[in-house]
């Protein structure tokens, strides 16, 4: 009789051991392809965000009047030229003195720093655009 318990004592443990085993290389598997598909797609993502850091948007888009802008800092008679930089208009100017921030309002302009006749607006990513449009539409026709 106590050959038999043993045995069958035997057989349950290494039944035991196998079905443990078999879980154990299931989980395994589970949590080795899915930590592949994870880092997998989080390489990817990574290497669009740098793709995406590396490129210039550049808005082409004008929301308001230029010559709404042209009259805020005093007509086409006042401007002796105009930058533009990647969000910002730099004007330089000759009188300063009568501009307001209230003259600009109404058109989207995000800050506004004045140092003596150099006048630096903040408009965004279309500050190229609108500064070649004054350019070309306004000061030309001087």
């Amino acid at each position: 009789m106590k050959n038999f318990i043993y045995e069958n004592t035997n057989i349950d443990q290494k039944f035991f051991i196998i079905v443990v085993m078999k879980k154990f290389a299931y989980y395994l598997s589970y949590i080795f392809s899915f930590g592949l598909v994870y880092f997998y797609y989080r390489s990817k993502a990574k290497s669009n965000v740098l793709t995406y850091k590396n490129k210039l948007t550049v808005s082409e888009k004008i929301d308001f009047d230029l010559n709404d802008l042209v009259n805020a800092v005093g007509g086409k008679e006042n401007i002796v030229s105009i930058n533009a930089e990647l969000s910002t208009l730099k004007f330089v100017l000759k009188k300063a003195s009568e501009i307001s921030k209230e003259d600009f309002n109404m058109i989207n302009v995000y800050g506004f720093i004045k140092n003596n006749n150099n006048l630096t607006l903040v408009t965004g990513d279309n500050a190229q655009a609108i500064a070649q449009a004054i350019n070309e539409n306004i000061l030309k026709n001087n």
